[in-house]
């Protein structure tokens, strides 16, 4: 277990006083062997200074030894987040070339992790975003900000995927970080939508219009019929009232089965019915 007094104490490293002092308690807890003769001051003075000293030394070494560790834990746990993380990360340089990956964002380019290094990321770019993809590199490390961009990655025996890409340059300028995220369902879902949008704007229009139309057709149908009934009797004329009164009744066939499709449509869709 951890010793919370422990990781109190002042870094022996960072302060040669504190390590000094230290050692001398240290030295002072031993038995040492005396010799039976006595010594001059200067020796015994000698003698302790160098104890004192390798003290120091195994008191560094121990501080070493626990930064160490410390560092290691740190570094297994960054490495676990890193290649397990659900988005891609990449390592690129100032060409584009791939320096490092994480296993989701060699999933998103169909490769294995080796293979790709030293590969440019534009490789797998569609031709069509490419010059988008080259202006947002160009922009991530001349901005030295979090610049992003969406474009299409190609892969050979699968469908294209929609990704949105996020990155930001290091301090010294000479490679970036950049995040890959899938948003092809996202897209398609957006897409999707945009149609269901078009399809409800065209059919309430269709709607009212078919609703109008059907209504001057009544009173057409109404006028014509009166006509039939009122006017003389002439073959002639039934015959072009007859044809009248059948083209209005086809016209108000066609608007009705337009708005059942309406409907229909509607509701596979989920849109509400009016």
């Amino acid at each position: 277990m951890n010793d919370p007094a422990k990781h109190n104490r002042p870094k022996i490293l960072d302060d040669p006083a504190e390590l000094r002092r230290r050692a001398e308690m240290r030295l002072s807890g031993k038995q040492t062997k005396t010799s039976p003769h006595r010594t001059r001051a200067d020796s015994e003075r000698q003698v302790r200074e160098l104890e004192v000293h390798q003290i120091e030394l195994e008191m560094q070494n121990e501080e070493l030894r626990e930064a160490r560790e410390a560092m290691e834990a740190l570094l297994e746990k960054y490495t676990d987040l890193y290649d397990f993380a659900p988005v891609g990360y990449l390592t690129l340089d100032q060409q584009g070339v791939i320096c490092e990956a994480n296993l989701a964002g060699a999933s998103l380019l169909g490769m294995a992790r080796s293979a790709l290094m030293n590969r440019r990321f534009g490789h797998f770019v569609s031709s069509a975003d490419l010059p988008d993809f080259d202006t947002f590199l160009q922009k991530a490390f001349s901005s030295k900000v979090r610049q992003g961009c969406d474009v299409t990655l190609k892969a050979e025996g699968r469908p294209p995927l929609e990704v949105e890409l996020e990155a930001i340059a290091f301090e010294s300028g000479q490679a970036c970080r950049m995040a890959v995220t899938d948003i092809t369902q996202r897209k398609r879902a957006e897409a999707d939508r945009l149609i269901l949008n078009k399809l409800e704007s065209t059919g309430i229009l269709a709607g009212g219009l078919a609703h109008d139309f059907n209504n001057l057709l009544t009173v057409i149908l109404l006028n014509l019929e009166l006509a039939h009934r009122l006017n003389l009797p002439d073959e002639k004329l039934a015959c072009y009232l007859d044809d009248a009164m059948e083209a209005c009744s086809s016209a108000g066939s066609l608007t009705c089965h337009w708005q059942k499709y309406y409907r229909v449509t509607r509701w596979r869709n989920r849109i509400p019915v009016d």
